[in-house]
């Protein structure tokens, strides 16, 4: 069960009640520095430990039997007391951890204290980047009992069900299912162990099978199943998941169980054609995900969640990277569910911590690389059963000047990922070209031609030129533009990236740009817009908010999708799309002004006031229709009309014509 509520929150000697999920940084890591100096470094948000109290109260049921605390996700460092004891410790803010407090606990009243700390260690990543660190427990956190003898679950995991792919294809499918049941009883054990994969109502495999656990230990089990004719995971077209159900019983009576879903798939990458799912082509098209939001932090309910997920599925991607870091068990069970492929990444950004070479580091050197190494195996671990994910992440954006630390380090860092899961692949993000050597089965480019430098429509021959660089797969981790919807222009000058000036209307015009490259080039694995929302970034002085990046195809409260939006759902979704742009832009001078609009329908009927036009579509979507109208003072009624599968699509807005 949850135990979210009933909580006091301590900073700095002051106390309030509190509910989880909670950031103590909702307000000031959202607001921007206010000691800014340009080109320095500067946080003023507040970072340090903060405590968490409450009581816990155990009743007779939960006598003689395992204790645990999960922690979906506390930022950065944790401490868990109970009843005045350690009862454990975890670093890093973005992965699950279990505390098992079996025997720091009595029935009845037990007051339970967790120490948080986000202030900057050399020792924990990530230490530096582009986005709030914010501190707290900002996801929930679950109390969990179990009789002593009991499915348990794999280090640095809470996982009580793994299962991994041997094989699949279209006519068969051979799976491993691997649990570890325990005992913490002082007598020896023996028991049944009952394992079913079920499609739908209907049970498709089974096996059951005695064990014996000896006093006060764990046993690893495996059974081999093989499917035949197996319904294949398939992205968007047919998210598919069979059901694997595990039972532990002793004397015939079940002490505990679990389940999982799975997906059966199979893919690989292809450097000329870019990915392939169950054999077939499969262009992953999509966007990057930062958690927080505006007023929130990164203290999102499962409404915030669901909400967001809703939004990168109507855009129509086939794809999402999860960055910079894990991020909560609902967001990979929604790709799961409706089929989204998934890059899922630990949050090496930037810089390395701590002094010293790979071989001779520091201490804090030392236990930065055990963390990063700690990371990995946590988010592999904890999220091996999720079909949508395909690609392990390893870092973003370090920088050159660590390269000697980060040639062994990439290489070691890809062995482990391997090793932990041999059905995936690897990958990193870079900005520069030393990091292309750096050991990863793909890897992507972070380029942002048209705000950083280069032109927009230098996107396409840049990673043409980057092609053949290396002898791996390339594709576009992260590009795209500032924009605000407070700001307006149809000038196509290139704004300053870090100026308070970002219109709407440029940042439209860079997607534009950047779609059409982008079809043009099936080589790319991967292309992923950044962002899908505007996010947190208290080091952030620019646009129309400091405190923000607005790179978002979404404000960062979810309320408006810029024109950007637009741009790819009309490229990328099966429904109609029709969306007149600048509908923002909504006080103009009268006389000549260009009205433009987003679709994937060919011909669609624009009208301004008693004058209609018919607009056709060229090549393919999205296609992007523009037509010089005259405004009158006054309001002016735009309309747009087509049809879809026999229904009318209309969009409309008012823009009033001022005298200049």
């Amino acid at each position: 069960m949850t135990i979210n509520d009933g909580w006091i929150f301590e900073k700095e000697g002051k106390e309030e009640s509190v509910t989880l999920p909670h950031t103590w940084n909702s307000v000031d890591g959202q607001r921007g520095v206010q000691n800014y100096e340009r080109g320095k470094f500067n946080i003023d948000y507040w970072r340090g430990e903060c405590r968490y109290r409450r009581t816990l109260m155990l009743d007779d049921s939960c006598a003689g039997k395992q204790i645990y605390l999960l922690f979906e996700g506390v930022n950065s460092v944790a401490r868990v007391l109970v009843n005045g004891r350690l009862a454990g410790e975890h670093a890093g803010g973005y992965t699950a951890f279990q505390v098992d407090i079996t025997d720091f606990v009595q029935l009845g009243e037990n007051e339970l204290e967790v120490r948080v700390d986000n202030a900057h260690l050399q020792t924990v990543a990530p230490l530096d980047a582009d986005f709030t660190f914010y501190g707290g427990i900002y996801r929930d956190v679950h109390l969990i009992t179990r009789q002593s003898v009991c499915l348990g679950s794999e280090e640095k995991s809470y996982r009580q069900i793994k299962v991994h792919t041997d094989s699949v294809s279209r006519d068969s499918a051979a799976v491993t299912v691997i649990l570890w049941p325990e005992n913490h009883l002082s007598e020896d054990v023996d028991a049944v162990l009952e394992i079913a994969i079920r499609e739908g109502e209907n049970t498709v495999a089974h096996a059951e099978r005695p064990i014996h656990i000896g006093a006060g230990e764990s046993v690893r089990a495996e059974e081999s199943f093989t499917l035949e004719h197996p319904r294949l995971w398939n992205g968007r077209r047919d998210p598919f998941r069979y059901q694997v159900t595990a039972r532990l019983l002793v004397r015939n009576a079940e002490c505990d169980s679990a389940g999982t879903h799975i997906g059966l798939r199979y893919f690989h990458v292809d450097p000329k054609e870019g990915f392939f799912l169950n054999g077939e082509a499969y262009p992953l098209r999509g966007v990057s995900r930062h958690q927080d939001r505006d007023g929130l932090g990164n203290a999102l309910t499962e409404k915030e969640h669901r909400e967001d997920f809703q939004i990168l599925y109507d855009i129509g991607a086939t794809a999402v990277r999860l960055a910079h870091y894990p991020q909560a068990d609902l967001f990979y069970e929604l790709c799961d569910e409706y089929g989204l492929v998934v890059w899922a990444e630990i949050p090496f950004v930037n810089t390395v911590g701590g002094d010293g070479t790979y071989d001779q580091p520091d201490a804090q050197r030392r236990a930065f690389f055990g963390n990063v190494r700690s990371q990995l195996v946590e988010m592999i671990r904890q999220n091996y059963n999720h079909p949508s994910i395909c690609f392990w992440g390893l870092e973003n954006e370090v920088a050159a000047r660590f390269d000697k630390v980060m040639l062994p380090l990439m290489e070691e860092l890809d062995v482990l990922a391997h090793r932990e899961d041999d059905t995936r692949l690897t990958t990193h993000a870079i900005n520069h070209p030393t990091g292309r050597k750096w050991q990863s089965d793909l890897y992507a480019w972070n380029y942002y031609p048209g705000w950083y430098g280069a032109s927009r429509h230098a996107l396409g021959r840049f990673m043409d030129s980057q092609r053949h660089a290396v002898k791996k797969p390339i594709a576009i981790s992260e590009y795209g533009a500032g924009g605000s919807i407070h700001q307006h222009t149809f000038s196509k000058r290139q704004p300053a990236h870090d100026g308070e000036w970002h219109p709407e209307e440029y940042q439209a015009l860079c997607h534009e740009s950047f779609i059409r490259q982008i079809q043009r080039r099936n080589y790319l694995w991967a292309t992923f817009v950044w962002n899908l929302f505007d996010f947190g970034s208290n080091r952030r002085h620019e646009g129309d908010r400091y405190g923000v990046n607005d790179k978002g195809l979404v404000t960062f409260d979810r309320k408006v999708k810029k024109d950007a939006y637009y741009v790819y759902q009309a490229a990328w979704s099966r429904d109609p799309v029709l969306h007149l742009a600048s509908r923002r832009f909504d006080r103009r001078p009268a006389g000549k002004t260009l009205i433009k609009l987003y679709t994937n329908l060919p011909q669609v009927r624009l009208t301004c006031g008693d004058r209609s036009f018919i607009l056709k579509g060229r090549g393919s979507a999205p296609f992007i229709l523009k037509k010089r109208v005259s405004l009158k003072i006054g309001e002016n009624r735009i309309a747009a009309a087509g049809t879809f599968d026999g229904r009318e699509i209309r969009d409309e807005m008012t823009i009033t014509g001022i005298q200049e």
